[in-house]
């Protein structure tokens, strides 16, 4: 495998919950950045939930960089975070109906980003600054027309509705009864029968650290191994050994770290805030906590279980749904939406094979996908272990120098 293979690899995978991410954009002269040069992200575990990405700057404390100055042409996308680049792509490919040769144009090298050889490329630039100017002037610039408004899976939007397919409403057959539907649960209801369904606060609390083993299969990433360690309250340690080397993201309690062929350095000023949520051992029993507001919107259906469905705002107002089943009060989904200059791109984790360890249900596997399965993996769990002796150094910091 070579170089250009393994940054794709390292730097280009979402691998959610216990394993990790790390994502690399396409650089300059259309060269892949290296290691020592691109903002990445990161993810991290804590107590069965996914996590949000996380920026890696080459210098602790800096914030990251726009996509204009870690890709080459961007001309309709400046401002838009380095990090959110490969997911607004991917929007617009879905909200079209397309792939990447649409409108980008790929030689015997490989892809050419930066060129402008095809008209679809213009045209689009076009309609991503018309559709940035509606959002601004009519909609007080919220993200309430994107591309799908208008496609929905098309490249020429459909000017005219469907002929031939309305329907008459369908009334109600004299004397028949109409069924109210139930009352929904409060939010510290479902929070509550969580809780309980996950093993209990005293169960919970007996727990001081946790070692995770398990597989991670992705885009671009054969079965590969995955180690988590995790103490209370606060410390956290992922490790991933890929073909070509191995993927380290930890937390010390104070200062978050992520690592590489390249080296270790500590993650960027934006990161540090979410890695702490994520490294808190305890988040099983403070959901309510992690959000600056819930409430409970309805029921629906994931897979052939039904679901309370929680809409949950983050203390960085990013929103997420989170459904919980009805009957076992589990959580089955999860749903973040991640706001971009042209809209919201839906991330969905879903949690399988909960299974009881030391009294607290974990899930064993967990599958995460984008729009139309995007940088989908799996996750698949082999070994849970809880109270076994993790020293603290192991969570430890050390900067290398960069390679």
């Amino acid at each position: 495998m070579n170089r250009r293979k393994l940054t794709l690899i390292v730097f280009g995978l979402w691998l959610a919950l216990v394993c990790g991410l790390l994502i690399a954009g396409q650089g300059r002269a259309g060269t892949v950045v290296n290691a020592r040069s691109v903002s990445a992200s990161g993810l991290a575990f804590a107590g069965g939930f996914p996590a949000i990405p996380l920026k890696l700057s080459s210098q602790a404390g800096q914030r990251e960089k726009p996509v204009e100055q870690e890709f080459e042409n961007i001309q309709a996308l400046k401002g838009l975070p380095s990090s959110q680049i490969y997911n607004v792509m991917n929007f617009m490919r879905v909200s079209l109906g397309v792939r990447c040769e649409y409108c980008h144009v790929k030689g015997a090298d490989g892809w050419e980003w930066a060129k402008d050889d095809k008209p679809a490329k213009q045209t689009a630039r076009k309609h991503i600054q018309l559709t940035i100017d509606i959002n601004r002037t009519t909609f007080g610039g919220q993200n309430v027309v994107t591309c799908n408004t208008c496609h929905q899976g098309q490249t020429h939007p459909a000017s005219l509705p469907a002929l031939g397919k309305a329907a008459a409403p369908i009334e109600p057959a004299a004397g028949a009864a109409t069924k109210q539907p139930e009352p929904l649960p409060s939010v510290e209801q479902v929070l509550a029968n969580f809780a309980r369904a996950v093993g209990g606060t005293a169960a919970i609390e007996s727990l001081k650290t946790r070692l995770l083993k398990g597989t991670v299969t992705a885009h671009l990433l054969p079965n590969s191994p995955v180690e988590i360690y995790q103490k209370a309250p606060d410390k956290f340690l992922r490790v991933m050994t890929t073909p070509e080397g191995v993927a380290t993201l930890g937390f010390d309690g104070t200062t978050g770290w992520v690592g590489n062929n390249s080296g270790t350095r500590q993650v960027s000023a934006d990161a540090l805030a979410a890695l702490k949520r994520e490294a808190n051992f305890f988040r099983l029993l403070k959901i309510k906590e992690q959000y600056s507001s819930l409430r409970v919107t309805g029921r629906e259906k994931v897979v052939e279980r039904e679901a309370y469905v929680l809409e949950a705002l983050t203390p960085d107002n990013q929103t997420e749904k989170l459904y919980f089943d009805t009957q076992t009060s589990l959580l089955l989904r999860k749903v973040r939406f991640f706001q971009t200059m042209v809209g919201a791109v839906p991330e969905m984790t879903d949690y399988e094979d909960y299974r009881e360890v030391d009294g607290v249900k974990l899930p064993f596997t967990t599958n995460r996908s984008q729009l139309d399965a995007f940088e989908m993996f799996v996750l698949k769990l082999t070994e849970v272990r809880h109270n076994a002796a993790i020293e603290d150094s192991k969570f430890n910091f050390t900067p290398t120098p960069k390679k």
